[in-house]
């Protein structure tokens, strides 16, 4: 498992993951959710937006300009 983690969102990337085992994760979640999930080739990617805290926090970190 590789978890990546960007300025706005966290992601995790899971390798050898069947389509039907993708199928189920979909309709179990359903359409309300926050999680984004993408399959490309065997390849899981969940992606998790920061919260709305979360990105106010890293705006204050980030240097002036």
């Amino acid at each position: 498992m590789l978890t990546i983690s960007t300025s706005s969102e966290q992601r995790v990337l899971l390798p050898n993951i069947s389509w039907k085992l993708y199928e189920n994760l979909l309709a179990k979640l359903g359409n309300q959710r926050s999680t984004k999930i993408a399959y490309h080739q065997g390849q899981l990617e969940i992606m998790v937006p920061l919260s709305e805290d979360e990105n106010r926090n890293r705006l204050i970190d980030r240097p002036l300009r």
